[in-house]
């Protein structure tokens, strides 16, 4: 096998990986929505104090971030014909969701602490 079928196997691996995660992510996600909805400050700060619903709203987070990125990935591969510039692109956008993702947890962990 080529390192090319690696890599597609890899990020198919991935790709299914971070969609059987969010499967549950985005319900408990839709439960946090509908429980928070009208909920004051305390009552929000309260809710996230609890690890159980850190460590889900953290791994919502960065498990929604990977699963774009590979969807953007296939995107960026199927249309920028230019390879130096795609893989800086994919770097780019990698180092972007990864920033993202970064101050989405620091700032879940700082409501939560």
């Amino acid at each position: 096998m080529s390192s090319a079928n690696h890599e597609a196997t890899g990020h198919k691996i991935a790709h299914n990986i971070t969609t059987i995660c969010n499967i549950p992510l985005a319900l408990w996600f839709m439960y946090a929505i509908f429980t928070l909805s009208n909920a004051p400050y305390l009552e929000f700060k309260s809710f996230f104090t609890q690890p159980v619903n850190m460590v889900a709203a953290v791994l919502f987070v960065f498990c929604t971030l990977k699963h774009f990125a590979l969807e953007i990935e296939v995107v960026f591969e199927d249309y920028i014909s230019n390879v130096s510039v795609r893989h800086f692109i994919i770097l780019a956008m990698k180092l972007l969701f990864l920033v993202l993702g970064l101050a989405a947890a620091l700032s879940i962990l700082k409501l939560g602490l």
